[in-house]
């Protein structure tokens, strides 16, 4: 199952280890990119604790990136952020991929 996480921080990346090691395919979004530059440039993500493993999940270029095509969308960051900037960005992404 492929599963966008919009959000990249602790939460976010615990829930891309544990759906990478159930089998699913997570894509991880940065709002501002700064939390994913690593991951995009390549390095893994490294989980320790009750999952020790490193993954490569996909870094989404942008929200509609990380939502169209998937069969799940997690959201992961604080709901102040979600309710004023990123589900307005979301919509704004989905509607330039989708019109024609």
């Amino acid at each position: 199952m492929r599963v966008g996480i919009l959000g990249a921080g602790a939460a976010a990346c615990g829930a891309a280890a544990q759906l990478s090691v159930m089998g699913h395919e997570p894509i991880l979004w940065s709002p501002s990119g700064r939390s994913t530059e690593a991951l995009a440039a390549g390095a893994p993500l490294r989980a320790t604790g009750a999952i020790e493993a490193s993954f490569h999940p996909h870094i989404a270029a942008n929200a509609a990136e990380a939502v169209v095509g998937t069969d799940a969308v997690m959201l992961a960051m604080p709901i102040a952020v979600c309710l004023s900037s990123t589900i307005p960005k979301l919509i704004r992404s989905i509607n330039c991929c989708t019109t024609a």
